[in-house]
């Protein structure tokens, strides 16, 4: 009973502190705080491995420990189907250096045979991607036509591509959401910075409000389409209004290419 009353204790503290944050409490009795656009989320579903989420069925999952060498490659169902994914503070840690996919070294939303695929990724205290290798696109996630990406914070580092995206590959026709506080940066391709790779006609959409408020920008940016002065590459959708109070979009996003640099055109960010 007194364990019981702590417990309670601990979830009245964490609502008297956190006034702005939405409590998402697990049937187990976990609970954490989380951010996002949608209003509070719960994971109903405990993982140690992510080879455990389902790739024909709706889910929602958080990790209950690090991931190690699995990758998640859903097939799709008739139905389009939605996987809410928490790392709950851990890593997606992969070591396929040896023998890397073509495509998603770690989430490969490039291979899906039938219907449409959604992953949001979430995360409350500082988990990651990481370590994981494509020979081709996408060292961390792949997308394709079929699927959506949507990103409330989580990190994305320390994975590698041979060709595009080291870190997140967009192809034509796929959607990539952020809100929240992500972070993909420290991804590379031949040894270069390639974070987010942007195929041209692609952005990133912010669906609510970016709360990077430490100046020090945390996405790195790479377009298809080669920026120019006279024609900058716009590469965000719904910037205006949801950048941290004070900041600019050159504090949110980085060119991967210190050839260029972030600017605003029109309340949205570019390359230059």
């Amino acid at each position: 009973m007194k364990q019981k009353s702590k417990r309670l204790l601990c979830i009245l503290l964490s609502l008297a502190l956190l006034p702005a944050m939405t409590l998402t409490v697990y049937a187990d009795g976990h609970s954490h705080d989380i951010v996002e656009a949608g209003g509070a989320k719960i994971f109903t579903t405990a993982l140690s491995d992510i080879s455990g989420i389902s790739g024909t069925a709706n889910g929602s999952y958080y990790l209950t420990g690090s991931s190690t060498d699995s990758r998640w490659v859903p097939e799709g169902a008739s139905d389009p189907i939605t996987i809410d994914l928490c790392l709950n503070g851990y890593d997606i840690n992969l070591h396929n250096g040896n023998h890397p996919p073509e495509k998603g070294g770690a989430l490969d939303l490039s291979e899906i045979v039938r219907g449409h695929v959604t992953l949001n990724l979430y995360d409350c205290v500082n988990g990651r991607i990481t370590g994981g290798s494509a020979n081709r696109y996408g060292g961390g996630v792949a997308l394709s036509d079929r699927s959506e990406f949507n990103m409330y914070n989580g990190r994305i580092t320390g994975n590698a591509a041979g060709v595009k995206g080291g870190g997140v590959f967009i192809p034509e026709n796929s959607t990539f959401r952020i809100s929240g506080d992500p972070e993909i940066s420290g991804n590379t391709v031949d040894g270069k910075a390639n974070n987010v790779y942007l195929s041209t006609g692609t952005v990133i959409n912010i669906v609510d409000a970016l709360t990077n408020t430490t100046g020090n920008p945390k996405i790195g940016i790479t377009t298809e389409t080669v920026p120019t002065a006279e024609s900058p590459v716009v590469f965000t959708s719904g910037l205006s209004g949801n950048l941290p109070q004070g900041k600019t979009a050159a504090q949110i996003f980085f060119s991967d290419d210190p050839a260029y640099e972030v600017i605003t055109v029109g309340g949205e960010a570019a390359l230059v």
